[in-house]
């Protein structure tokens, strides 16, 4: 988030780390929309086993999360 700095946003960092939840993703299988689809490439980007269980989920249903 850091290299999305805000002059009106400051970051502190937590200690001890904490173990943030696990979270799922949910959306429509027939949904195109340009958000979604930039949404699910930052996903790919950044969790690499949460992106390739998302490429096989999506390659069921063509135009998923596509732009």
């Amino acid at each position: 988030m850091r290299l999305l700095a805000r002059d009106d946003v400051r970051f502190c960092d937590v200690t001890p780390a904490v173990r943030l939840p696990d979270l799922q993703l949910s959306f429509r299988a027939s949904d195109t929309s340009p958000v979604l689809a930039a949404f699910l490439d930052v996903v790919r980007l950044n969790c690499d086993e949460v992106g390739s269980r998302l490429d096989r989920i999506l390659s069921h249903h063509p135009g998923v999360g596509a732009l």
